[in-house]
């Protein structure tokens, strides 16, 4: 209300259509919407109120971003700080694979591996400190890095033999497996790591800058920011 907002008549007509898709919905299990909502201890214009209140949250992110609030501006600075209290990290890495596909496929139709042998996992090895060596001994140890990595990666390709991601990885904690995300994290921006193994085989991994301009994690700051302000608002 102070800040002068409230719903356009196309968000009324979206919660009220979602509202009627749930009563719809509801019906087809044999309940009413009624019944549904007193069954939560709240009144059908209780219900209405609680979804206005998404529209009316993202209108007033919308106003604060406008008057420059700079709590929730995407700054350098903001991004940095939310990303690194919040476990994101951007990472590139080299794989040298110590498994195969056996043929065989599981259940959801996945390929079954198997773990090459200690003799051909302890060659993997070799290769992998050999090509580091060769990355740190380079003028530009980033770009023969990108070089090597274009060149041997076992990591995800298409079918024409380009890496998936040939930019990184802009990820968070516990999305990558633990041996990796451990060493990732413990690197500087720009340091390279020994060769680190996990179960898909040996990995040698760049830091990264923050990805402080993926606009999906712009959408989680802002989130974050709100969220702060709501919490204060709380206290």
């Amino acid at each position: 209300a102070e800040k002068g907002l409230a719903l356009s008549e196309d968000e009324q007509a979206e919660a009220d259509a979602q509202i009627e898709q749930m009563s719809s919905y509801l019906s087809m299990m044999g309940y009413t919407l009624e019944e549904y909502l007193n069954s939560q201890c709240i009144t059908e214009e209780t219900f209405r109120a609680m979804n206005e209140v998404y529209y009316l949250n993202q209108a007033y992110v919308a106003k604060l971003v406008e008057e420059g609030d700079e709590r929730l501006q995407a700054t350098e600075e903001n991004m940095t700080a939310f990303l690194d209290e919040n476990g994101f990290y951007s990472c590139k890495h080299i794989l040298l694979t110590t498994r195969r596909e056996t043929g065989e496929t599981d259940s959801s139709g996945n390929p079954v591996y198997e773990d090459f042998s200690e003799e051909e996992t302890a060659k993997v090895k070799e290769e992998a400190d050999a090509l580091l060596a060769q990355i740190r001994a380079a003028d530009d140890p980033e770009a023969e890095f990108d070089k090597v990595m274009q060149e041997r990666s076992d990591d995800g390709r298409d079918e024409e033999g380009n890496l998936y991601s040939p930019d990184g990885y802009d990820t968070y904690a516990g999305q990558m497996v633990a041996e990796f995300e451990e060493a990732a994290l413990a690197l500087q921006v720009g340091e390279i790591s020994e060769p680190v193994k996990s179960q898909f085989g040996y990995h040698i991994i760049l830091r990264l800058p923050q990805a402080t301009e993926n606009e999906t994690y712009q959408g989680y700051f802002q989130t974050y920011a709100m969220n702060q302000i709501v919490d204060g608002w709380v206290a």
